[in-house]
């Protein structure tokens, strides 16, 4: 099976290489799904977090966050990366978790 993408929040810049960018929610995430289809590298981080997902909570989806968790002012971060890397700002929710969070559209 493939991973569907879809975004759920609106985040505003994005840097790719060195070009930082502030763009429209739907082209921001554009920009980071992009980011993550030309790096195999990142792609595999993804796929395994998935996995360990799937396996502790079923079926879902993987969120990005993109603004800081850790930070008590709302503080959007910089760069995909840091956003990927980070495996704080990346959160397994089961589909009943998703529902309860952003209703039966998400």
């Amino acid at each position: 099976g493939g991973i569907e993408m879809r975004e759920v929040n609106a985040p505003g810049r994005v840097e790719i290489g060195r070009k930082l960018y502030t763009q429209k929610p739907e082209e921001v995430f554009e920009a980071t799904m992009g980011y993550v289809r030309k790096n195999p590298e990142m792609r595999r981080l993804l796929s395994l977090r998935v996995q360990e997902g799937l396996e502790k909570k079923g079926p879902g989806a993987l969120i990005l966050n993109t603004y800081d968790v850790k930070s008590a002012t709302p503080r959007r971060l910089d760069n995909a990366e840091e956003v990927l890397l980070n495996r704080d700002q990346t959160v397994w929710m089961s589909c009943a978790e998703l529902e309860q969070k952003f209703g039966r559209a998400w």
